[in-house]
């Protein structure tokens, strides 16, 4: 079975995919794809534990770096009918069902699949199921949109479904990204996405700046509530609302929710904006 590549090395090829159109022909559109690793210790997984402060083997939370390579070898397949710029990540739920060894191989099964239409955007959806010795330990569910210009009036912003609850004692912790924090995350993840860590590519794509990449928010979330419980997290819930800009001050407000554990959000100095939002377990 093929071991996927770094992700860094997917770059070029994700960006030559810009020529393509953002329509295609037929009702839908789905791939799947193989792949296997002969085992996860590696000196990129213990770089990324201490970069975010993390103690247990394999945090959940690293398993979204190993779907990254095997979800962009999906999308710089010739089949795949879209580009990759232009494709903004809005949401990802991991799942961990069992104990994951570093020692033993990891065979790793990628599904995207795109509903068409003749009008609006686009939502292709991407899973990765992790498997050691035929047992399923990990599940990852992304979804991607990809704006399309239609001839009909439309609303295409995604709104902040956060409810505001003044009675609920929130926990907060003040971040500060600072300059170059992109460029560091992405040598310890491989992702070098252009609008992380060019400011000319971020103005391009209609951004102010650089923007922080949104896995770098997640990892340092989970790696907040392990060290305040003492509890490794098994499932993440994240939807991704707005950028967050670089350098930049937020803060992380998480509390114990009824119903699935910890709810989080992050909140934007500059305009209190909500720029993150999901349910850690």
């Amino acid at each position: 079975m093929n071991r996927p590549p770094e992700l860094k090395k997917l770059l070029f090829p994700a960006l030559l995919t810009i020529f393509r159109s953002k329509r295609f022909e037929g009702k839908n559109y789905k791939k799947e794809m193989s792949y296997g690793l002969p085992s996860i210790q590696s000196k990129k997984l213990q770089n990324y534990k201490r970069y975010f402060g993390f103690e247990g083997d394999i945090p959940v939370s690293y398993f979204y770096l190993l779907s990254q390579g095997v979800q962009t070898l999906l999308m710089i397949d010739k089949t795949f009918p879209l580009p990759i710029p232009g494709m903004v990540h809005i949401k990802t739920k991991v799942t961990q069902f069992s104990e994951t060894s570093l020692h033993e191989a990891l065979e790793i099964k990628s599904v995207v699949e795109i509903d068409n239409k003749e009008e609006g955007s686009l939502l292709p959806r991407f899973s990765e199921h992790f498997y050691q010795n035929g047992i399923k330990v990990v599940e990852i569910e992304s979804i991607y949109l990809l704006k399309r210009k239609t001839k009909k009036k439309s609303y295409t912003k995604r709104e902040n479904k956060i409810i505001e609850n003044k009675d609920s004692n929130w926990l907060e912790e003040s971040w500060n990204i600072k300059r170059g924090e992109s460029m560091k995350y992405a040598k310890l993840s491989g992702d070098f996405n252009p609008i992380h860590v060019s400011t000319i590519f971020a103005w391009l794509a209609g951004f102010k700046g650089k923007i922080i990449q949104g896995w770098y928010s997640a990892s340092r979330t989970v790696a907040k509530i392990e060290k305040e419980t003492g509890m490794p997290v098994k499932s993440i819930d994240i939807e991704f609302l707005r950028p967050l800009g670089i350098p930049n001050k937020s803060n992380l407000e998480f509390r114990l929710s009824s119903d699935r554990n910890f709810q989080f959000r992050i909140k934007r100095d500059k305009d209190q904006h909500y720029a993150i939002s999901g349910y850690i377990s």
